[in-house]
């Protein structure tokens, strides 16, 4: 049927490919299909597109050409386009850099249900991009983020409740909020709990924990984590002293 130009198959034929569901992965096949669904007026295909496109997977990588396919696929309401038109617009990735835009884009997604839309709208809150800064609003998206498993969000509301911002403070909250994004693999939430553990501040002080964290941390690349990692294995907190580590990671800290 999609070879026949019927643009529901052509779609369905499209996603199938680009999951590898019922056949091989094949991200450009995925895209020549998607193509052709969208020039027959297929906004789902637009989205795909888009993503792929701003992604340059299966496809080179074109800013302005995913600006293009996010546009008209949230001119239909799909959410998650806002998110990714207001990344393009805040970095000037396909013209000029429009702040107060992104913020509306977010804002979109975020009403719109959208779990990043409402980790960006809380950012942009926080940061004031393209509004003034409101750190109770900021609190809110945050909340609504993490409320969806949004480790983004779990981990800046965690920061928010650490450091009372937008509210009055929850250190016990903020430590299960960083647990949660830690174990999704949020290298900044995995560093807070190392040094939470390392130092038991609001916690009961494991340097075992702490030292555990701050290595998964570590391992994915997050500098502040390699750094302390090092100096743990120099001192053998939480470890058996170990030079040789040490230099290793603050090494890898001292070029990143």
């Amino acid at each position: 049927a999609a070879i026949l130009g019927h643009p529901e198959a052509q779609l369905q034929l499209g996603r199938l490919l680009e999951q590898g569901i019922g056949t091989s992965l094949d991200l450009e096949e995925a895209v020549h299909w998607f193509e052709e669904a969208s020039r027959q007026g297929i906004n789902d295909a637009d989205f795909h597109l888009g993503v792929l496109t701003f992604l340059g997977v299966g496809i080179p990588q074109n800013f302005e050409g995913a600006r293009d396919h996010l546009e008209r696929a949230v001119n239909c309401g799909y959410s998650h386009a806002g998110v990714l038109l207001g990344i393009i617009q805040e970095n000037g990735l396909a013209g000029p850099v429009s702040l107060e835009n992104a913020f509306l884009r977010y804002r979109f997604a975020a009403e719109a249900g959208d779990p990043f839309g409402q980790y960006h709208l809380g950012r942009a809150l926080y940061h004031g991009i393209g509004t003034t800064p409101d750190f109770g609003a900021a609190r809110y998206w945050y909340e609504q983020a993490a409320e969806q498993n949004n480790s983004l969000g779990q981990y800046n509301l965690g920061r928010m409740l650490k450091n009372g911002q937008g509210g009055s403070g929850d250190n016990g909250k903020a430590i299960a909020l960083f647990h949660e994004a830690a174990e999704q693999g949020h290298d900044y939430g995995q560093f807070q709990l190392g040094e939470i553990y390392r130092i038991g501040k609001g916690s009961t002080r494991d340097r075992v924990q702490g030292f555990f964290w701050m290595k998964r941390a570590a391992l994915q690349g997050n500098p502040h984590a390699q750094c302390m990692l090092g100096e743990m294995y120099l001192e053998g907190d939480g470890c058996h002293p170990n030079a040789r580590e040490a230099a290793r990671w603050l090494r890898k800290a001292a070029v990143h």
